[in-house]
């Protein structure tokens, strides 16, 4: 498949946050099947996918392909733990963002 990754500027590249508690084991996996509104589809992989008028990603550590309730195919990242206004990390939540779409 090919794929366009989100300008930096749009509003889908802020990070969201997801709440993911696996007893203290998440991993990136869970994480991303912790997105409600997108259906888990597999890990994201470079050497599989082409680029399609953007910048090839360089790193798909962290990277999954999910799929929404309208049959979009999208590539979201999986970032670290997430905090609140004074610094403290909120137990089990993560930030996440979109960062690209995939099509044939």
């Amino acid at each position: 498949m090919k794929y366009i990754t989100v300008e930096k500027e749009s509003e889908d590249m802020k990070w969201s946050r997801v709440y993911c508690n696996c007893n203290g084991t998440e991993t990136s996996e869970d994480i991303a099947k912790a997105i409600v509104t997108e259906c888990f589809v597999g890990k994201f992989n470079k050497e599989e996918h082409i680029n399609a008028g953007c910048p090839k990603i360089k790193n798909d550590e962290n990277l999954f392909i999910l799929k929404d309730s309208y049959g979009c195919t999208n590539i979201w990242q999986i970032g670290g733990k997430s905090s609140d206004m004074t610094g403290f990390i909120v137990p089990h939540l993560y930030k996440v963002r979109k960062i690209g779409v995939m099509f044939e």
